[in-house]
């Protein structure tokens, strides 16, 4: 396997599709099978540069970024995230993909297997949440601290404040991230002090993973959070299949902090799926 760093970087594709009254941010390089990269909360597309290029070599890759992130502008209409992605899928002319979701990004691409499981190939979900997961004490009280920013309107204490958080500790104490992750989060600040019309798939998923029978590949960083370690459990125990790996030395951001680890893992994956 090539290099990421030494990966051809091929022509893109950029562009705006509306989606529930949002303009919606994407772009598109190489040729194949599809792979749509959805990216982790307080960040944008640009978390994925690595694999965006190195992926491009031997499939078709998306990226984009989710309502209200990046450059996509907020919903004025009820949305779902998984819609919002099914909706780009049509624009883009995308019948049946593979999913590479880290973080808010695993979430999202879990509800879209649920809701819409003929345009689901595959699902590589990087510490993911789940919707319906109770949370921990320690997990609500840690982002209480930020909230109480946020409450106040302060979208900068709490991005600062979530910057301290567990779950980017590993990555912020990494001095070649640690720049480049600040001021993603802080070009996002506004999302802690947004509301976003965001319905809630129903039921959450946590009861209906049962329900998922595509090839599964869980990716979990050893030193991520003990309630992100629980939620790769619940789902590795209840996804048929689903195949789970630990990278040693990583936090939450496992394909930022061990981008070839990452990578190698999910690049072997795939292989097996197309």
């Amino acid at each position: 396997m090539s290099d990421l760093k030494s990966s051809t970087e091929l022509p893109m594709t950029s562009g705006f599709m509306e989606a529930s009254g949002a303009q919606i941010y994407y772009e598109w390089t190489g040729s194949g099978n599809p792979l749509v990269f959805l990216h982790a909360g307080g960040l944008d597309l640009r978390m994925w540069d690595e694999h965006f290029k190195f992926f491009s070599s031997s499939y078709r890759v998306v990226r984009y970024d989710i309502p209200a992130c990046g450059r996509s502008t907020v919903p004025t209409e009820p949305f779902t995230d998984a819609g919002v992605l099914r909706a780009l899928l049509i624009h883009l002319g995308i019948e049946k993909t593979c999913l590479i979701g880290e973080s808010l990004g695993g979430r999202i691409a879990i509800d879209f297997a649920l809701e819409y499981p003929e345009m689901a190939k595959g699902l590589i979900l990087s510490g993911p949440g789940l919707g319906g997961y109770e949370w921990s004490k320690e997990y609500t009280d840690q982002i209480g601290k930020i909230f109480s920013f946020a409450e106040k309107g302060d979208a900068l204490g709490a991005t600062e404040e979530w910057l301290k958080h567990p779950h980017l500790l590993p990555a912020m104490s990494n001095p070649s991230l640690r720049d480049r992750i600040r001021q993603m989060n802080l070009d996002n600040a506004k999302l802690w002090v947004q509301r976003l019309p965001e319905r809630p798939l129903e039921p959450p998923a946590i009861k209906r993973l049962k329900e998922i029978s595509i090839p599964t590949q869980i990716i979990v960083g050893a030193l991520d959070v003990p309630d992100i370690h629980t939620i790769c459990d619940l789902l590795a125990s209840n996804i048929s299949g689903a195949e789970k790996v630990v990278i040693q030395d990583a936090g939450h951001l496992a394909s930022m902090e061990k981008p070839e680890k990452f990578s190698e893992r999910a690049h072997q994956f795939l292989r097996r799926i197309f």
